[in-house]
């Protein structure tokens, strides 16, 4: 982040206020990510108590009153900056940036539909994205801000994803012995504050019966 930016996500202000200091906010990040490949994504309830600053708290870190001010201090601070997101990875479909459908067009990520999410796969599956290279706000994003990317995925009639967490910003695939059916497979990439990007469908690159 640009000097000239404020801070706006939360470990980021904790950190700046002197609350926290880097490694007790990098062990918060892990425990979250911990608990979260546990809950259902669309529980409000367990994504709430899974929060950075309920990690925060149930580590000892900060206080219930320190956790409040620093909220309010986060949303004073959305109130007077744009909120600096990250990009979600390119994916990338035998080489080159795409996000797959049906009919093979191009689409932008931000405009797929679930159902673009879906892929028959049997056998061994590779998968490949790019490092996203910018935010949301155009501000170039540095390798090494990112912390690394999560992959979810499931076959379409299950109700939960499995994730799969790679902790190496430098790492750009991942592979699957053997799946077999349809499954909806996506990624998401994360700085070292815990900031994620949205999840984008990733196609496999290559599919081995």
């Amino acid at each position: 982040m640009t000097d000239d930016i404020q801070a706006t996500r939360l470990g980021d202000i904790l950190l700046e206020k002197g609350l926290i200091d880097l490694e007790q906010l990098r062990e918060a990040i892990v425990e979250q990510r911990r608990r979260r490949q546990e809950v259902d994504p669309d529980d409000t309830t367990a994504m709430d108590a899974t929060s950075l600053g309920e990690m925060l708290i149930e580590l000892g870190h900060i206080s219930r009153q320190q956790l409040k001010r620093g909220l309010n201090w986060q949303m004073y601070a959305r109130k007077m900056t744009l909120v600096m997101s990250l990009c979600a990875p390119l994916m990338t479909w035998m080489g080159n940036a795409y996000a797959g459908t049906s009919n093979n067009h191009y689409v932008p990520d931000n405009t797929l539909t679930a159902a673009a999410s879906c892929f028959k796969v049997t056998g061994r599956v590779i998968l490949k994205w790019d490092v996203p290279r910018y935010r949301e706000d155009g501000s170039y994003l540095d390798i090494t801000e990112l912390g690394g990317y999560e992959l979810r995925y499931k076959r379409t009639e299950d109700n939960h994803f499995t994730y799969v967490s790679i902790n190496d910003p430098w790492k750009n695939y991942y592979q699957f012995r053997y799946l077999q059916g349809d499954y909806v497979i996506q990624v998401a990439a994360f700085d070292h504050n815990g900031l994620y990007s949205q999840f984008v469908p990733l196609p496999p690159t290559k599919a081995l019966a």
